[in-house]
């Protein structure tokens, strides 16, 4: 295992990245000199972003003093190292000796920063755009904060914050950071079981929710969903209430109003940041797992503030002109990364509350058009949508020019949605920023890069400092290489284990795989050019005759036929194989569904062994709200087994089609 501070292993492959060979976009040479990234290795005298990546891994105590200083991130006590890794490599503390609070870089009171919004949030339901100022935000903030301290919230009390994307969910997020308060994010679409649970594991002592909002069309009841869950906390949380106009009057008498309490925090004592420890918890996000208790993944103020705000900078290129627009959900990690790095770089954050594709695919392109979005964030399945209801793509009718770039993330590209969105969105001129990681890294592990050539659905090669390889494994007959992709270091913005100090279940899931290194679950591979690629999750595997595939690679190829829209591919037990390839596709309109063409296109482009054994169509399939496939839904609903925690799905329905499709 490589401590910090210790150089990097040699690896087969020369480079950590890709060149320019295979590259279908070049950035202009002007881009890249004023990019974050070509001032970081001015600052370093260093010559490429290979060698920078190089001199992180192996120098990280002076590139992450560099990056803090040029991102401008406040420390109001200096810290004396930048990592003590004493308890191993699994248990880092960083930034011994420093103290900070978040809100101090992300609400500036010297009046620095961009001089647009701070945030504008646009609602699907079609009701007046909201937008608040730098300095406005940072009093509201003050001002909840303040009424935090007043009612009894204390450092270290965990706060369940149930909200859509609006200001009021960056203002209850920030104001828990400034009185040292946990923020709990909880996915706007949970029932009451699922926020109950979540509730009761971290003993929220708070509740900030909404009375709910509009998405496609219709009214997503929270405040029903939120009483319902207390019902089921022996001590339940107080709670305060954004409440919509017309439903106020319903709402429980004990509950507090939003309104009042701001109102209130005016006319209190304000209240200081509270300087924490660097290490101190700011963010506990659950995720979910196929079996046991959500996992309430820890993070904190120093490590979450450099993680995500350097991955704004150095591979998204964001900057303080810049309106960063991305339809996510504050329960997962994107929506927290957002808040905090936009604010922290002087960006405006666009949020949408309710659907992109709703009331039709134009929505997405009316919205960028009318709030002068110049960075998108979007998820292949929302480009494999609209692809398909408009494949001459939406530029005729709708005015992208102040639009440069987009970013994806979440799921594996196919090479089709990706030409779409480069060729008839992003008229060739647009990257497409490729970038993975999970709530556990606290942003990216690979990342394309905003400032660096780019070739279709691939990553250029690690975020600048993570310890990123491939540990390979077999591979089906005919099947590109495949393995699992690790982090061989520790990095700021890693999780401080999970809540409740549950080491083994921590060590277990991450660490226990290969001893002393980092297994992140997914899979992954790299090209002879040195373009890395990911496909799938590692426990959505399929074992078929003693090999391994990627069902991303299967996908990718039924996706190139014309008939098809999506496809998911999963593995079931089977008696010779050990298991039997299974393939669920939604076809267009019209196409006539022939599972014959399909498996002869898997045949010529794979080989025999790839051809799934059954092809189902069906109408949907299971999804995440931000359009994640979550494919060991499909498996558990095939074979008839429980599927696990399915909380975050946005469409139920489609695992009784799916059990009904096998029985047919």
């Amino acid at each position: 295992m490589n401590h910090v501070g210790e150089a990097p292993p040699s690896e087969n492959h020369a480079k950590r990245f890709a060149g320019e060979e295979g590259a279908v976009w070049h950035p202009a040479p002007e881009i890249q000199q004023s990019s974050h990234l070509w001032q970081i290795m001015d600052l370093l005298d260093l010559e490429s972003v290979e060698e920078l990546h190089r001199f992180a891994l192996a120098n990280p105590e002076r590139y992450y003093r560099t990056l803090i200083k040029h991102l401008g991130l406040t420390f109001s006590c200096p810290f004396d190292q930048l990592c003590d890794d004493s308890r191993g490599a699994p248990f880092p503390s960083w930034f011994p000796g420093g103290k900070l609070n978040i809100v101090d870089t992300c609400l500036r009171s010297d009046g620095e920063g961009g001089n647009g919004p701070a945030i504008v949030t646009v609602f699907e339901s079609g009701q007046a755009t909201a937008s608040v100022s730098r300095s406005d935000f940072r009093q509201l903030t003050a001002q909840l904060a303040s009424r935090l301290v007043a009612t009894g919230i204390a450092p270290g009390d965990c706060v369940g914050l149930f909200l859509p994307m609006t200001i009021e969910a960056a203002v209850a997020f920030f104001a828990c950071a400034w009185v040292g308060a946990i923020a709990v994010p909880c996915f706007s679409g949970y029932g009451p079981e699922s926020l109950a649970t979540r509730l009761k594991d971290c003993k929220a002592k708070l509740l900030v929710v909404a009375s709910g909002f509009h998405r496609k069309g219709k009214w997503i009841e929270m405040a029903d969903t939120a009483r319902a869950a207390l019902s089921m906390v022996a001590c339940p949380p107080d709670v305060i209430c954004v409440a919509d106009p017309e439903r106020a009057g319903t709402l429980p008498s004990n509950w507090r109003d939003w309104e009042v309490e701001i109102a209130a925090g005016a006319l209190a004592d304000p209240v200081d940041p509270v300087q924490t420890d660097p290490n101190h918890p700011l963010l506990l996000m659950y995720t979910s797992g196929t079996t046991g208790q959500p996992k309430g993944i820890v993070h904190s103020h120093a490590g979450f503030l450099l993680k995500c705000t350097a991955d704004f900078a150095l591979a998204f290129n964001v900057k303080a002109a810049d309106r960063f627009a991305w339809a996510t959900d504050l329960g997962w990690i994107v929506g927290p990364q957002m808040i905090v790095a936009n604010a922290a770089l002087g960006a405006t954050s666009i949020f949408f509350v309710g659907a992109l594709d709703s009331p039709d695919q134009e929505q997405m392109w009316r919205f960028c058009e009318q709030q002068e979005v110049t960075i998108l964030g979007i998820s292949p399945s929302a480009v494999r949508a609209m692809g398909a209801a408009e494949p001459t793509g939406p530029t005729e009718r709708h005015d992208l020019s102040r639009l440069h770039s987009f970013i994806s993330t979440g799921e594996a590209w196919d090479e089709r949605s990706w030409r779409w969105l480069f060729e008839k969105v992003g008229m060739k001129r647009r990257p497409i920023v490729n970038y993975s990681g999970g709530t556990e890294i606290g942003g990216g592990i690979l990342a394309a890069y905003a400032v660096l050539p780019m070739r279709e659905c691939a990553f250029s090669g690690p975020v600048i400092g993570m310890g990123a390889e491939i540990i390979y494994n077999d591979t089906a007959a005919g099947a590109e290489p495949i393995g699992e992709l690790v982090v061989t270091q520790p990095w700021p913005g890693m999780t401080h284990g999970f809540w409740g100090n549950d080491d083994a279940r921590y060590l277990e899931t991450y660490w226990s795989t290969f001893p002393g290194v980092w297994h992140h679950g997914d899979l992954a591979t790299r090209d002879s050019s040195g373009w890395w690629y990911i496909r799938g999750r590692s426990d959505d595997t399929i074992k078929t005759s003693g090999r391994r595939v990627g069902p991303a690679e299967i996908e990718n190829v039924l996706l190139l036929h014309s008939s098809v829209v999506e496809a998911a591919v999963v593995g079931a037990p089977d008696a010779l194989k050990g298991q039997k390839i299974i393939a669920f596709i939604i076809a267009a309109d019209g196409a006539e569904q022939s599972s014959g063409a399909l498996s002869a296109l898997v045949r010529a482009r794979l080989g025999a062994s790839m051809v799934p054994s059954e092809i189902y169509f069906i109408g949907s399939l299971p999804k995440t709200r931000n359009g994640k496939i979550v494919r060991r839904a499909l498996a558990a609903a095939y074979a008839g087994e429980d599927a696990g925690d399915v909380s975050a799905l946005a469409n139920f329905d489609v695992i009784r089609e799916v059990a009904r499709a096998r029985l047919r």
